[in-house]
C-alpha cells in the first residue's frame, strides 16, 4: 500500500498547476513558432529560387531561336507522338494473367479445368471435369454471379452426368477483377 502526504495548501497547488498549464501553453506556442518561422524561410529560398529559375526561362526563352534548340524541339515532338502512341497501344492491353486469376477464383474445389480460351474481344471458353453434377452447377451459379463476367452459357449437357461431368461453359468477360478495364 502507498501512503502519499501532500503538505502543500490547495491554493499553492492550484498556482502550481496554473503553472504547469501555462508551461505547456508555451512550449506549444514555442514550437509553432519554430515551425512557422522554419516554413517561411523555405517558402522564401523556394520563392528566391523560383525567381531565379524564371529569369533563366525568359532568358532561355529570347535564344530558342537558335538553329540547336529547333533541332531540340523537333527531337521532343517526335518523342511526344511516340509516346503517344505507346500510350494509346498500352491502353489496348488486357492483363491476362488477371483475368485467369479472377475465372480461376470462383471455381469450386472438386472442379479440373482442362481448358481454358480467351480471346482479345473478352470472350472466354472454359472446360473441364466436375466430381458431380451439383459441383458442376455451383461453378455455374459462380460464374453468373461473378460481377467480370456477363452472358454465362451452359449447355445442357453439363448436367446430364451425375458423376465425372464434363462441362464446358462459355461467358465474356465485361471488366477485369481489381479496377481493371
Amino acid at each position: 500500500m502507498r501512503i502519499s502526504l501532500n503538505l502543500l495548501p490547495p491554493q499553492k497547488k492550484k498556482a502550481l498547476q496554473n503553472e504547469l498549464i501555462l508551461a505547456h501553453f508555451q512550449t506549444i506556442g514555442l514550437i509553432l513558432f519554430i515551425t512557422v518561422g522554419f516554413s517561411l524561410g523555405i517558402l522564401l529560398v523556394v520563392r528566391q529560387q523560383l525567381a531565379i529559375n524564371y529569369q533563366d526561362l525568359k532568358r532561355r526563352s529570347v535564344d530558342s531561336t537558335s538553329v540547336e534548340t529547333t533541332a531540340t524541339l523537333d527531337d521532343i515532338k517526335q518523342t511526344n507522338a511516340l509516346l503517344r502512341r505507346i500510350d494509346g497501344i498500352q491502353k489496348e492491353y488486357v492483363p491476362w494473367s488477371d483475368v485467369i486469376e479472377a475465372v480461376t477464383a470462383v471455381m469450386p474445389p472438386d472442379i479440373r479445368i482442362e481448358n481454358l480460351d480467351i480471346d482479345q474481344d473478352g470472350n472466354i471458353r472454359l472446360a473441364g471435369v466436375a466430381q458431380t453434377r451439383d459441383s458442376a452447377l455451383e461453378l455455374l451459379s459462380r460464374l453468373k454471379s461473378a460481377p467480370f463476367l456477363t452472358d454465362v452459357v451452359s449447355p445442357l449437357s453439363n448436367i446430364l452426368q451425375r458423376e465425372n461431368v464434363n462441362f464446358n461453359f462459355s461467358m465474356k468477360y465485361k471488366s477485369l477483377p481489381n479496377g481493371g478495364s
